[in-house]
């Protein structure tokens, strides 16, 4: 058995209600704002404060660090428990940390996730490794194992596709601009650090 500590861990979709969320109380304060202090810049700063207040905020109420164990037939967590022979498929991505979809063959998903760009992911990854390994393993490999999309040929053309697009556009305008923006080439260096790093290439 190992021990996993304090494994911080999200649900995607708290992820993506927390971003929807931050952008709606920014543009609610700042059309209420527009009120008092119209055509002003501080309506915008006023806004993006509290947005970013807010953002912190809920972000520590739905990051949780949770004690994770693992055997060669289960799985463990706060009141949680699966065991390997009740697991009907399983996948996982490691797009910016990693994600878990765990299918039972009572018909019930069980999600697991961690985002790099919220939390410190690298413990949730790690599990995630060894867990691939105790599941792939597990009852002679009868558990079925998914390719993410990023582990898939049609991912690591999706991914050249675009990589080309981003990289045309970037040289289309340095050539008009006649001139380099580093925020904009710092911005194309995340884009496409994002998408490789996902990418899973099978031999």
């Amino acid at each position: 058995m190992r021990k996993y500590e304090q494994v911080k861990h999200t649900k995607p979709t708290e992820l993506l209600v927390l971003l929807f969320s931050t952008a709606f109380v920014f543009y609610f304060i700042v059309k209420i704002l527009n009120e008092f202090l119209n055509g002003s810049i501080l309506k915008l700063v006023i806004g993006l404060l509290v947005s970013i207040i807010y953002f912190v905020a809920i972000k520590k109420l739905i990051i949780k660090s949770t004690d994770f164990k693992l055997t060669s037939n289960k799985l463990e967590w706060n009141n949680e428990k699966i065991e390997f022979e009740n697991v009907e498929s399983y996948k996982i991505h490691w797009l910016r940390g990693a994600g878990l979809k765990l299918t039972l063959t009572n018909g019930t998903t069980k999600r697991l996730s961690s985002n790099s760009n919220f939390c410190n992911s690298d413990k949730f990854v790690e599990l995630m490794r060894d867990l691939d390994k105790a599941l792939v393993s597990h009852n002679k490999g009868k558990i079925k194992r998914q390719d993410s999309i990023m582990e898939t040929k049609s991912g690591l053309y999706l991914a050249i596709m675009l990589t080309t697009i981003i990289i045309v556009v970037t040289a289309h305008s340095l050539i008009e601009n006649k001139k380099i923006n580093l925020s904009n080439i710092s911005l194309v260096t995340l884009c496409l650090v994002t998408i490789w790093s996902g990418i899973i290439i099978k031999k």
